[in-house]
Formats: structure tokens, sequence, C-alpha cells
């Protein structure tokens, strides 16, 4: 679970971070060549690193700001993974007349497809359709990713949902350092400054 919910990294910082996924897996090759692969982690963990080119001054204060209340890399918060922050379409289950609550996820892929759980939605920009009409938003929650509809979709109908969402991460690093460029002290750059996602 994020520390603290509302602790989000302003969109136009978190367009200075980049990364994706990354998966665990071991590979032995036996002396015949042949290979046997194992996953070694159910899901994949999302790392970003800051790029690190030259940024305005206000906007590396204005991270230095959040690090800091973050106490670097003790507590973990939100960020916009600019690369993948949005799912339209995605197919959240089928109605069956009893149940009431869809976990929102976003799939990958369609040989093998991988189902990723989607727990922090950028407010305001649920929208939730049976059968591909819209439903009013008086007539479910949202708490956590988790949907609960007031009366349970009917049998056979197709629960959707377009959304943007959140990764939730914390600071691989505790200290904090501002480069500041000779030539112009409104301009300058940090230090190795990285991420990891937070399983939740």
């Amino acid at each position: 679970m994020v520390d603290h919910s509302t602790a989000i990294l302003a969109e136009g910082i978190a367009v200075g971070f980049s990364g994706g996924p990354i998966w665990n897996t071991s590979a032995l090759t036996s002396v015949s060549g042949h290979e046997q692969r194992n996953q070694m982690r159910a899901e994949p963990v999302h790392a970003y690193t800051f790029t690190g080119a030259d940024q305005q001054r206000a906007g590396l204060l204005a991270l230095k700001a959040f690090h800091m209340g973050r106490r670097g890399r003790l507590y973990s918060f939100l960020l916009k993974d600019w690369s993948d922050f949005s799912g339209t379409g995605e197919a959240l289950g089928t109605g069956d007349g009893s149940d009431v609550t869809f976990q929102i996820v976003k799939a990958y892929g369609t040989v093998n497809p991988w189902s990723r759980t989607i727990r922090h939605i950028k407010a305001g920009t649920l929208t939730v359709y049976a059968n591909g009409v819209a439903v009013d938003a008086a007539d479910y929650s949202e708490a956590s990713g988790l949907i609960t509809f007031d009366v349970a979709p009917a049998l056979g109908v197709a629960i959707t949902a377009d959304f943007e969402f959140y990764v939730p991460v914390r600071f691989q690093q505790d200290e904090f350092t501002i480069n500041v460029n000779a030539a112009s002290a409104q301009w300058g750059n940090t230090g190795a400054l990285d991420c990891i996602e937070v399983l939740e």
C-alpha cells in the first residue's frame, strides 16, 4: 500500500523519469545447449530513472522538496509513467447478476497475455461501461481500483473501463544532489535518482 495516497509527483516533473517493467527469469543451459527457463517473479517490478538532462532550477528545487517530503526512500508515492499511464476499453469482467465488485486491470499482449492490476486511478479520468454504454457515476463507487456497483450487472453484461493511473513507487536514493550550471544559476541537473515500484 502506498504510504501517502495524496503524495503524487507533479506530472511536469514526472515526465523527466524514464523506465519500464523488469521481470525476473532464470535461464539454465545444459551441456547439450537446451535451455530451462523459470519465472522467478509472478509480476514485474517497474523501475524509473531521472533522465538527468538540464532542468530549470525551479523544477529541481520542487523535486528536491518532494524528495525531502518522502524522507528519501522512506515513504512511497505515486508517479505518472508517461510511457504507459492509461487504459481504453479494458475488460473488467462479465456480469452474473450477483457480483457487484470488479477490479480495474489492464491487459498486455494477445498471445499469453498478462493482466496488470491497477489500483491508483487518476481522479476524474474513470469511465465505466456496461455493454459499451457509459454507466452513471452515481451508480458505482471506486476505491483502490475496485469498482463496486449499487446493483449487480445482469448476466452476460460486459463491464469495461477507460482510465488514467499512477504507479506506486519509492525513491532508491536517500541522498539528493543538485549540480548547478556554472553558466547560468537558473539551470542544473541532479545526481543519480531512481524509483522502484512498490508492489501491493
